[in-house]
């Protein structure tokens, strides 16, 4: 049997159009009671203890149906909500129709097994970069965040520290919770005097 899904997103397109591409295609029961299943958009959802339309799909769905969609993106925007969608449907014995692109998606579990792995490296890849970026960081003296702003005595306090050539640049930022760079700008180079000013 075939089935539809449409769902209401911002920057999906509307479901108006998603309709005329699913019916182009063949699925044209948008009856009352039809096999055309929709989730409304955050702003136009059905009250507290609603149906979930989407769970509703699944429930129906037996061995060998189709479940047809306007575009990839509407099953999810991220690839693992894409994944577990193909995922639940797969469950059910049921394959997904792309009406946009013309393809049919038979579900494989080593497939989305190869593609999770694949996706777990590429994640565990970014945070390691994104660790030891951190940490040359705060080898490197900068604290991270938003810079704390220097006001009255304790920006006396830091302008003399940040002067006192016996204190490294590291230790005056750990003392006072800034980067360097805030306290060059505020202060000039260390150990000299702000351009312009007296000693």
């Amino acid at each position: 049997m075939l089935f539809g899904f449409m769902r209401e997103m911002k920057g999906l397109p509307s479901l108006r159009e998603q309709r005329e591409i699913l019916f182009a295609a063949g699925a044209h029961d948008f009856g009352e009671d039809g096999k055309v299943y929709v989730v409304l958009s955050e702003k136009r959802k059905p009250k507290k203890g609603a149906r979930d339309p989407w769970q509703d799909m699944l429930l129906a769905l037996r061995p060998g149906d189709d479940v047809m969609i306007a575009a990839a993106y509407v099953l999810g925007g991220a690839r693992s909500n894409v994944l577990k969608a193909l995922r639940e449907i797969g469950d059910r014995g049921a394959n997904v129709i792309d009406a946009g692109a013309g393809e049919t998606i038979t579900y494989s579990p080593e497939g989305l097994a190869m593609i999770a792995f694949a996706e777990r490296a590429e994640t565990q890849m970014r945070s390691g970069i994104l660790k030891r970026a951190r940490l040359s960081k705060l080898e490197k003296g900068a604290m991270g965040g938003g810079p704390i702003k220097l006001k009255g005595k304790n920006k006396e306090a830091a302008a003399a520290a940040w002067a006192d050539l016996s204190k490294t640049a590291k230790d005056v930022c750990q003392e006072f919770g800034v980067s360097p760079s805030t306290l060059y700008r505020l202060f000039g180079p260390k150990g000299t005097p702000v351009f312009g000013r007296k000693k």
